[in-house]
C-alpha cells in the first residue's frame, strides 16, 4: 500500500465529540442575517426534571 493510510495516521472521531445543537448554533450564528431577531428553539430535553446532569453540561457548553 502506498499511501499507509490507518498505519502510519490514525483517522478517528475525537474521544470529546461535539455537541450538535451547539455546533448548529455557532453556524447560524456566523451565517446569520444581522437584521433578523427570530427567537428560535435549540434543543429540547424529555423530562428536563429527570435531567439535572443533561441541563448542568449544556450550560458549561455554552460558556
Amino acid at each position: 500500500v502506498e499511501d499507509n493510510i490507518g498505519l502510519i495516521q490514525l483517522d478517528e472521531p475525537a474521544i470529546q465529540q461535539s455537541d450538535p445543537t451547539i455546533l448548529a448554533m455557532q453556524l447560524r450564528r456566523a451565517n446569520r442575517d444581522v437584521t433578523t431577531q427570530d427567537d428560535a428553539p435549540v434543543k429540547r430535553l424529555e423530562r428536563a426534571d429527570k435531567s439535572s446532569h443533561e441541563i448542568d453540561k449544556w450550560i458549561n457548553n455554552i460558556k
